[in-house]
């Protein structure tokens, strides 16, 4: 059937049925363009599971799972050995959905986002599939290959993202600073963030440089403190920022959009400023940590500004009124609850040991606390990004309040017995607290799969509608 652009009957066509338009062709691309970031962010989150369950029995709760597995000789050291590229090949994945859910809510040109779309996912898939190959198989220069090349397109990507949420001025936007989006700005200072943390691991993954260093081993591993803790916490302030486009949190007005203004304030001063004060442990050393302390205090608090604001202005709009409504809207609430959450599990207890490192660095306790600091921080990014989704979405009913009243119980119980385990019993095999970490995670996975099946179900993300004149005063 031949394309009819004045939108009349085609004379070439002897049915005399109506032909699309060429506005109706490009608008049915662009919804097919956004089911498929739907189904691909599903995927993304699918596989960071499926390596996620692989890698359960490496841990040390289930060591005679390991014995009678066989797991305990050549896949342990093996996965041991590799320990940084099995944590890649679950990052690249996490990465590539929140890509999706950016191309949800900050809309692109077709072609953009169809460029960012087919880099990010081949990119994902390849490096992922290569390092795993690496780290359970061998080593040989064609996987490397392969492995480089994913991670190349994955970076490409970011750099098509840079460039195309690069700040314009913008007069319907109704927060700006000198014309240009406060939201557009965050959302591009976090990308370009995260890419110059990327570039800065990849110098030192070299090991030839003074920063990657075999020599320099306590330079290398603050190298990956840094690196880590960077990557995090900006993929963490790009989501808040997420939220606040999902919420149209800049259309606020009276005392919510002050402090959303603020907050955004604080998110464009604050991922800089952490991002170069955390890798400047690297060449000063821990004395960095103070200046580390000042920024992130900016940086958090910032996002607490943007949560106070949001949960005040949705009990209204929404007419909780109290615990009943709360518990209907609980994944809505327990998404933006991560928010607060994430500072009395992770801030508050990262900010006690920087202060005393003295009782950790090198005792027994240190390894502890590294390794439940950081599954605490990556657990809670990655439920905050997969809630939101669920909101965009409407997972509402039986099975939104189910799947986020799990995920919500279920992440505080499983971090705060790991703070609990850090601190006071830290033996992997015997502690009292590890029961209650299992019992929290448990709760956590059957809220993943609900939400994930309530997305799968959803027919696409639906908009915050603000009732004009509501929010002049809260």
């Amino acid at each position: 059937m031949r394309l009819n652009v004045e939108g009349t009957r085609s004379t070439d066509d002897p049915s005399g049925m109506r032909t699309m338009t060429k506005a109706e062709l490009l608008l049915s691309r662009e919804d097919a363009q956004r089911r498929a970031l739907k189904w691909l962010f599903l995927v993304a989150t699918a596989w960071d599971l499926a390596i996620v369950a692989f890698a359960g029995p490496f841990a040390p709760p289930l060591e005679d799972a390991q014995k009678m597995l066989g797991l305990q000789d050549y896949l342990m050291r093996r996965f041991f050995a590799f320990e940084s590229l099995f944590f890649h090949s679950l990052a690249v994945p996490f990465t590539a959905a929140l890509v999706f859910a950016t191309l949800l809510l900050f809309r692109l040109p077709r072609r953009t986002e169809r460029a960012v779309i087919v880099t990010s996912t081949a990119g994902f898939m390849l490096a992922s599939i290569a390092m795993l190959y690496i780290v359970l198989v061998t080593e040989d220069v064609w996987i490397y290959t392969m492995m480089v090349l994913g991670l190349g397109l994955c970076v490409a990507s970011g750099l098509i993202m840079a460039i195309a949420y690069f700040p314009r001025s913008e007069e319907g936007s109704p927060m700006r600073l000198r014309g240009r989006s406060l939201v557009t700005l965050a959302l591009w200072v976090s990308i370009v963030a995260t890419l110059a943390s990327v570039a800065l691991g990849v110098f030192a993954s070299t090991g030839s440089t003074e920063w990657g260093a075999v020599a320099s081993f306590e330079k290398f591993r603050l190298m990956v403190a840094s690196h880590e803790h960077t990557v995090i916490t900006v993929i963490d302030a790009a989501i808040i920022v997420l939220v606040v486009k999902h919420y149209k949190a800049d259309g606020y007005k009276g005392v919510p959009g002050a402090f959303v203004k603020w907050g955004l304030y604080g998110m464009i001063v604050g991922v800089p400023t952490v991002t170069v004060s955390t890798f400047g442990t690297v060449p000063i050393g821990v004395e960095a940590h103070n200046a580390i302390t000042i920024f992130a205090t900016i940086l958090l608090q910032a996002a607490l500004f943007i949560m106070y604001a949001i949960m005040a202005v949705e009990w209204r709009r929404l007419r909780i009124g109290g615990m009943r409504g709360l518990a209907k809207n609980i994944m809505s609430y327990g998404m933006l609850f991560v928010i607060f959450w994430v500072n009395v599990v992770v801030t508050l207890p990262g900010i006690y040991v920087a202060v005393n490192l003295k009782r950790f660095v090198g005792l027994p306790n240190e390894v502890a606390f590294v390794t439940g600091h950081e599954h605490i921080l990556i657990t809670l990014t990655a439920i905050a990004l997969l809630m939101l989704m669920a909101v965009a979405y409407d997972v509402k009913g039986r099975l939104g309040a189910l799947a986020g009243a799990a995920l919500t119980s279920g992440y505080i119980v499983s971090t705060a017995a790991t703070v609990l385990y850090m601190f006071y019993d830290w033996d992997p095999l015997g502690s009292a607290y590890v029961p209650y970490i299992d019992a929290g995670i448990v709760t956590t996975l059957v809220g993943v799969f609900l939400s994930l099946i309530g997305i799968a179900r959803s027919k696409g993300v639906k908009a915050i509608e603000l009732p004009l004149g509501m929010w002049s005063e809260a």
